[in-house]
């Protein structure tokens, strides 16, 4: 049985949200390799697992005023 059309906008619409927390979090790993160099794979898999983009924004908001990863609380 073929897919409705509403079913389709949910997908899609979920594609799209996983597509946002994906690029948030590859964004939040480039700023902190860009401001600390290394980046240990723990905080590359913490910031990974976060599904709240809102949450990835305050990170990423965060990092030009942080003096280490650890300031930064990811967790």
């Amino acid at each position: 049985m073929g897919r409705t059309a509403a079913q389709a906008l949910i997908e899609e619409g979920i594609g799209i949200e996983q597509g946002a927390l994906q690029t948030g979090q590859e964004l939040l790993i480039e700023f902190l390799q860009g401001k600390f160099g290394f980046v240990p794979n723990t905080v590359e898999n913490q910031i990974k697992a976060i599904r709240d983009i809102n949450r990835l924004k305050e990170l990423t908001r965060r990092v030009p005023k942080a003096n280490s990863i650890d300031e930064l609380n990811i967790q």
